[in-house]
């Protein structure tokens, strides 16, 4: 989640998402399908796939601000925002209230990466496999698309990682062998 995305309204998250994604689907359903689509039938299906997209990464957003803002306490919004860069993988902060919230928004980011750990993989596999079968029916365009929807969805996989080293930094024990 990046930082501009904690202070943005989720409606608007899922607005602008949903018609980017929708606006895709709807170019990639009328010139990548086996047979040929009109423009009507792939606005409809565009539609369709945005709303579900959208609404789907508005909830999500929603979800993260209020975890954000749980584990936040009675932080200033700047503050906050300082806290998550932290938490991230940013700076470590001086100050020790921030530094224990960007602990436990870290801890909370790792207990949702973990969640959605098992499904990643499968979701990343089948891509996969979609690449691979439309590479060998001669859907070069569509692989790609896989392809690179698959590479996406695996980088969460690495976000784990990631998150756990900015933990380990952001613990008393970590800023200890960082200094000295």
């Amino acid at each position: 989640m990046r930082t501009y995305l904690v202070t943005t309204p989720p409606w608007m998250v899922g607005l602008a998402s949903g018609l980017i994604f929708g606006g895709g689907f709807a170019a990639v359903t009328r010139f990548t399908a086996p047979t040929p689509v009109s423009w009507q039938a792939a606005a409809i299906a565009g539609v369709i796939a945005g709303l579900l997209f959208g609404g789907t990464l508005a909830y999500a957003s929603g979800r993260q601000q209020r975890d954000l803002r749980a584990a936040a306490g009675d932080l200033p919004p700047a503050q906050q925002l300082e806290a998550y860069r932290a938490a991230v993988s940013g700076q470590i902060p001086a100050n020790p209230q921030i530094r224990v919230t960007a602990v436990r928004i870290a801890q909370r980011r790792i207990e949702e990466l973990r969640q959605f750990r098992i499904v990643s993989v499968i979701v990343t596999a089948l891509l996969m496999l979609g690449a691979v079968m439309n590479l060998t029916a001669g859907e070069f365009m569509l692989a790609a698309l896989l392809l690179a929807a698959a590479l996406v969805n695996g980088a969460q996989l690495y976000q784990l990682r990631r998150v756990g080293r900015q933990l380990q930094r952001l613990s008393p024990e970590g800023a200890a062998d960082q200094s000295g």
